[in-house]
């Protein structure tokens, strides 16, 4: 019977194998942990700056309209176009 590569290796090394393996899993899963809270963090901080903004006033500000098809002049938009 003829041995298979798995079956020949030395048993120190199949645990370190394993080991390394289990260790490669447990840092991914880390990773991913901080990962994913400091996407919910910045998720938190975005609401909270919106929250905040919410009832102050628009600056002022003025700007060109990139796309007019058949335009030979440019269009500029303003913060008195944009208020009723």
């Amino acid at each position: 019977m003829t041995e298979t590569g798995a079956s020949r290796m030395h048993p120190k090394l199949k645990i370190g194998l394993v080991v390394l393996a289990m260790a490669g899993v447990l840092i991914a899963t880390l990773l991913m942990a901080v990962y994913s809270i400091r996407v919910a963090q910045r998720a938190a901080d975005f609401a909270a700056r919106e929250k905040q903004s919410l009832g102050t006033t628009m600056p002022e500000f003025s700007m060109t309209v990139l796309q007019q098809p058949g335009k030979t002049t440019p269009k500029t938009i303003a913060k008195r176009d944009l208020l009723g």
